[in-house]
Protein backbone atom coordinates (compact mmCIF):
# COMPACT_ATOMS: atom_id res chain seq x y z
CA UNK A 1 0.00 0.00 0.00
CA UNK A 2 1.22 3.51 -0.72
CA UNK A 3 2.04 6.02 2.02
CA UNK A 4 -1.05 8.04 1.12
CA UNK A 5 -3.29 4.97 1.29
CA UNK A 6 -1.76 4.01 4.65
CA UNK A 7 -2.47 7.49 6.06
CA UNK A 8 -6.06 7.39 4.78
CA UNK A 9 -6.56 3.86 6.14
CA UNK A 10 -5.13 4.81 9.56
CA UNK A 11 -7.28 7.96 9.81
CA UNK A 12 -10.44 5.99 8.99
CA UNK A 13 -9.54 3.33 11.57
CA UNK A 14 -9.05 6.05 14.19
CA UNK A 15 -12.31 7.81 13.32
CA UNK A 16 -14.29 4.53 13.34
CA UNK A 17 -12.84 3.45 16.68
CA UNK A 18 -13.97 4.53 20.10
CA UNK A 19 -11.05 6.95 19.82
CA UNK A 20 -11.55 8.69 23.14
CA UNK A 21 -11.28 5.53 25.22
CA UNK A 22 -10.80 2.69 22.72
CA UNK A 23 -8.12 0.07 22.82
CA UNK A 24 -5.64 -0.87 20.17
CA UNK A 25 -7.47 -4.21 19.79
CA UNK A 26 -10.64 -2.45 18.68
CA UNK A 27 -8.65 -0.53 16.10
CA UNK A 28 -6.91 -3.71 14.91
CA UNK A 29 -10.27 -5.41 14.43
CA UNK A 30 -11.61 -2.49 12.38
CA UNK A 31 -8.49 -2.62 10.20
CA UNK A 32 -8.94 -6.40 9.79
CA UNK A 33 -12.52 -5.85 8.57
CA UNK A 34 -11.22 -3.45 5.93
CA UNK A 35 -8.44 -5.80 4.82
CA UNK A 36 -10.87 -8.73 4.68
CA UNK A 37 -13.21 -6.71 2.50
CA UNK A 38 -10.38 -6.10 0.02
CA UNK A 39 -9.99 -9.90 -0.23
CA UNK A 40 -13.75 -10.56 -0.50
CA UNK A 41 -15.61 -10.74 -3.81
CA UNK A 42 -18.50 -8.89 -2.10
CA UNK A 43 -16.49 -5.65 -1.89
CA UNK A 44 -14.07 -3.59 -4.00
CA UNK A 45 -10.50 -4.87 -4.34
CA UNK A 46 -8.42 -1.98 -2.95
CA UNK A 47 -8.28 -0.34 0.46
CA UNK A 48 -9.17 3.06 -0.96
CA UNK A 49 -12.14 1.69 -2.90
CA UNK A 50 -13.38 -0.24 0.15
CA UNK A 51 -13.14 2.88 2.31
CA UNK A 52 -14.86 5.06 -0.28
CA UNK A 53 -17.60 2.54 -1.13
CA UNK A 54 -20.94 4.28 -0.96
CA UNK A 55 -22.92 3.70 2.23
CA UNK A 56 -20.16 1.84 4.08
CA UNK A 57 -18.02 4.24 6.14
CA UNK A 58 -19.88 7.30 7.35
CA UNK A 59 -16.65 8.83 8.65
CA UNK A 60 -15.44 8.98 5.04
CA UNK A 61 -18.61 10.39 3.50
CA UNK A 62 -18.94 12.98 6.29
CA UNK A 63 -15.23 13.85 6.28
CA UNK A 64 -14.96 13.05 10.01
CA UNK A 65 -11.80 11.02 9.41
CA UNK A 66 -10.06 14.27 8.41
CA UNK A 67 -11.07 16.01 11.64
CA UNK A 68 -10.09 13.08 13.84
CA UNK A 69 -6.91 12.23 11.93
CA UNK A 70 -4.59 9.33 12.37
CA UNK A 71 -2.62 8.60 15.53
CA UNK A 72 0.36 6.47 16.51
CA UNK A 73 -2.17 4.00 17.93
CA UNK A 74 -4.13 3.74 14.67
CA UNK A 75 -0.87 3.44 12.68
CA UNK A 76 0.19 0.55 14.95
CA UNK A 77 -3.24 -1.03 14.61
CA UNK A 78 -3.04 -1.03 10.80
CA UNK A 79 0.45 -2.57 10.91
CA UNK A 80 -0.75 -5.23 13.38
CA UNK A 81 -3.82 -6.03 11.24
CA UNK A 82 -1.58 -6.53 8.18
CA UNK A 83 0.71 -8.78 10.26
CA UNK A 84 -2.22 -10.91 11.45
CA UNK A 85 -3.58 -11.23 7.92
CA UNK A 86 -0.16 -12.36 6.65
CA UNK A 87 0.32 -14.97 9.37
CA UNK A 88 -3.24 -16.29 9.17
CA UNK A 89 -4.33 -15.27 12.67
CA UNK A 90 -6.91 -12.65 11.64
CA UNK A 91 -10.58 -13.65 11.93
CA UNK A 92 -12.59 -13.48 8.70
CA UNK A 93 -14.87 -10.69 9.95
CA UNK A 94 -16.44 -8.46 7.30
CA UNK A 95 -18.71 -6.20 9.35
CA UNK A 96 -18.66 -4.10 12.49
CA UNK A 97 -21.19 -1.86 14.10
CA UNK A 98 -21.46 0.16 17.29
CA UNK A 99 -24.31 -0.75 19.60
CA UNK A 100 -25.41 -4.15 18.28
CA UNK A 101 -24.80 -6.90 15.74
CA UNK A 102 -26.15 -6.74 12.20
CA UNK A 103 -29.16 -8.96 11.71
CA UNK A 104 -28.46 -12.00 9.58
CA UNK A 105 -24.70 -12.03 10.16
CA UNK A 106 -22.86 -14.57 12.26
CA UNK A 107 -21.57 -13.00 15.47
CA UNK A 108 -17.85 -13.02 16.17
CA UNK A 109 -17.05 -10.72 19.10
CA UNK A 110 -17.62 -7.42 20.82
CA UNK A 111 -14.51 -5.29 21.21
CA UNK A 112 -15.00 -1.97 22.94
CA UNK A 113 -18.22 -0.46 21.61
CA UNK A 114 -18.08 -2.34 18.29
CA UNK A 115 -19.68 -5.66 17.42
CA UNK A 116 -17.87 -7.71 14.77
CA UNK A 117 -19.51 -10.34 12.56
CA UNK A 118 -19.03 -12.52 9.48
Amino acid sequence: MSEEEFKFFSAVVEAESDWKTGSIEGRVMIAIVILNRVDSKKFPNTITKVLRQRGQFSVVSSGAYRRVGRTKLSDRAVIEAVRRKKNGSAPNVLYFRAGHYFRGHKRYAKVGDNYFSY
